[in-house]
């Protein structure tokens, strides 16, 4: 006798992501031996019951490898991100983003959400570090004020130290550019 099990909240928006340790075909596999035909039946029954889809990827698309040098190297997709209908058309312009993590075995997901029309036109300009901000010394009080200040010890407080920084350098960039153009008046 088998039995599906459904986990899918009732009339809601659900996303789900991380590791689910196997793949729905084999294309989303090299190397090692081949996974069980059955076993991945089993997988995609039970997205498909529970009425999820795969959001898809940027990168590359193995997610997993036991990183051996010789003729067992085996690569996966064992990560993903699936959600269902309601949570698709809340989210469409989105983008899953799979990100190389030195420290695992697996890599890292990273999801890209834009809320609706308001967000597309809100969009930010991507952050990049301008090398020269580091032979200035007075961009140094601006990231030590930002990195200094109280925060949570964990990645979120980093992540908002990280924030600071980024806020803090443009807003100090676009002031010197502001005061050099005023000096060539």
């Amino acid at each position: 006798m088998e039995i599906t099990v459904l986990i899918k909240p009732d009339n809601k928006a659900w996303c789900v992501m991380g590791d689910f340790n196997e793949v729905v075909s084999q294309a989303e596999k090299v190397g090692g031996k081949l996974r069980g035909e059955a076993q991945m039946e089993k997988f995609r029954q039970a997205l498909m019951s529970n009425g999820l889809c795969d959001m898809g990827w940027s990168g590359c698309q193995y997610t997993w490898s036991n990183k051996h040098s010789d003729n067992s190297f085996t690569e996966e997709r064992l990560d993903r991100v699936v959600a269902n209908g309601k949570w698709t058309d809340l989210f469409r312009d989105r983008t899953i983003e799979i990100i190389h993590a030195t420290q695992s075995d697996h890599k890292a997901l990273l999801m890209h959400l834009a809320f609706g029309l308001a967000s597309r036109r809100l969009k930010r300009r991507i952050f990049r570090f301008e090398a020269s901000w580091a032979l200035d010394e007075d961009g140094i009080p601006v990231v030590e004020r930002a990195w200094g200040s109280s925060g949570v010890g964990n990645l979120k407080g980093v992540h908002e130290k990280l924030r600071r920084c980024e806020i803090g350098l443009v807003s100090w960039s676009r002031q010197k550019k502001i005061e050099a153009e005023q000096v060539l008046r």
